[in-house]
């Protein structure tokens, strides 16, 4: 019993590389230079580091993230070691927070992110 083929197209040859001693430009880090990534744990602490602080609602849509991982990243936070200011302005029912202190062995608290910057990231990423 032999097999025929269902299909009346039949495949192409796989094909060589057209120039394969062409060698791509090598890619050297710089130390000079450094790659300019901030991360959202840096951002964080860029948020809460502003003298107004920052609500949770505030952080979740600056960062992209939910409710309850704001909060887990506060908790992260605290752990490190940073010691936060809870207070409420306004209304009792919104809560913010703003970094008081850093961890001793940390470097400086991350300066604020110039104004836009979080918004724009947000937008880039959605």
């Amino acid at each position: 019993m032999t097999k025929t083929p269902t299909s009346t197209t039949q495949r192409k040859p796989k094909t060589k590389a057209k120039n394969p001693e062409r060698k791509l430009p090598s890619v050297e880090a710089n130390p000079s230079n450094p790659p300019k990534r901030q991360t959202k744990q840096a951002q964080l602490i860029a948020l809460l580091g502003h003298k107004d602080g920052a609500d949770i609602a505030a952080l979740s849509k600056a960062l992209g993230w939910q409710a309850h991982t704001v909060r887990a990243a506060l908790s992260r936070l605290r752990q490190a070691g940073y010691v936060f200011d809870k207070f409420s302005a306004g209304s009792p029912l919104h809560t913010y927070y703003r970094i008081e202190s850093g961890p001793a062995d940390a470097p400086e608290i991350a300066k604020p992110l110039p104004p836009g910057a979080v918004e724009a990231n947000a937008q880039s990423a959605a």
